[in-house]
């Protein structure tokens, strides 16, 4: 039961580090929040194993919280049921583990 932010770096795929790169490799899906990290995921990943989650790019509170609620919809029951690892530079999910991808590599467990 753990969820991932895994830090994609400045867009290069050989500057994802260590840590991530091996957190990528052994989650079931790597949920990616734009089409940047999505092209250095697909470097270390499948594409298979890589969701896609939408966030607008805008400063308007009201869709920015209704896009990170369908995030958090999309992600929360395969955290919960396993790992989950997402990309914040952030298909479907399995019932394994997950990841998403795109700040510094960080690891939270939910209570």
């Amino acid at each position: 039961m753990t969820l991932y932010g895994i830090g994609l770096g400045p867009g290069q795929a050989d500057l994802v580090t260590v840590r991530g790169k091996e957190i990528l490799e052994r989650v079931d899906v790597v949920y990616s929040p734009g089409r940047l990290s999505r092209t250095v995921a697909l470097n270390h990943v499948p594409e298979s194993k890589i969701g896609d989650l939408d966030f607008p790019m805008t400063r308007d509170e009201d869709k920015l919280r209704t896009a990170w609620k369908a995030a958090a919809e999309e992600i929360a029951p395969q955290a919960r049921d396993g790992d989950a690892a997402s990309s914040r530079s952030a298909t479907r999910m399995s019932t394994r583990r997950s990841a998403t991808c795109g700040g510094r590599s960080t690891r939270s467990t939910p209570t």
